[in-house]
Formats: structure tokens, C-alpha cells, sequence
């Protein structure tokens, strides 16, 4: 099944849901006291990935990751919050505010010899 991108209410609410699960993921890191070297410039990548909205099932696979690997410094609520929208997301997509849609996004083809007529 290819790819939809909703535009319109849809839209904005995956756009204001990426920006949460990025918060999120850069939050649950940044709480955590102990959290490997490795998670904060993964973090970043990730919520800047999904900020722009390129990448975002991937990304937002890798934030729930990096979110579950995290010691138990970080609030648990925030991780399950996290975990949850994160998982929304991958299952949802990015929408049409993304860069993903832009690329990936449905395509008009015109063959030769036919007659476009859309103007």
C-alpha cells in the first residue's frame, strides 16, 4: 500500500505530533542522569529528522528505541507517554506538512501523446 499523506486538520494534528514525540525523545534523554554517551547526538538527529519531517517512521522507531534504552533515571510517565506517541506515529506517518511527503508524495504521470487536461 503506497504511502498517504493527509493534509488540512489531519495534517497539523501529525505535524503537532511530531514536535511532540521530538520533545519528548530530547526530554526523556536529557532527564535521565545516566544515559549512555551515544543517546544525546542520536536524540538530536532524531528530533530534527522528525522536526522536518523526513524519515519520520524511521526516526520515530529510533526515538522509541532510544527512549526504552535509557537507565530508569528518567521519569517512567514521560517514557510511556513517549513510547505511546512515538508508536502513533510509526503507525500513522508524517503527513503532508513533511519533507517526506514532498519527495515521496503522490505523483501526476502524464504519458506521451495523451491530453492533460488539469490545466
Amino acid at each position: 500500500m503506497p504511502p498517504f499523506y493527509p493534509a488540512g486538520i489531519v495534517g497539523a494534528g501529525l505535524l503537532l505530533l511530531r514536535f511532540a514525540v521530538a520533545g519528548s525523545a530530547v526530554l526523556s534523554v536529557l532527564l535521565a542522569p545516566a544515559a549512555p554517551f551515544w543517546c544525546a547526538p542520536l536524540v538530536v538527529v532524531i528530533g530534527a529528522s522528525l522536526c522536518v519531517g523526513i524519515g519520520v517512521r524511521a526516526s520515530a522507531s529510533l526515538g522509541l528505541l532510544a527512549a526504552l534504552c535509557v537507565p530508569t533515571g528518567a521519569p517512567q510517565l514521560l517514557v510511556i507517554v513517549h513510547a505511546v506517541t512515538a508508536a502513533s506515529l510509526v503507525l500513522t506517518g508524517a503527513g503532508a506538512y513533511s519533507l517526506d511527503a514532498r519527495f515521496f508524495g503522490r505523483r501526476r504521470v502524464v504519458l506521451p501523446g495523451t491530453h492533460d487536461t488539469s490545466g
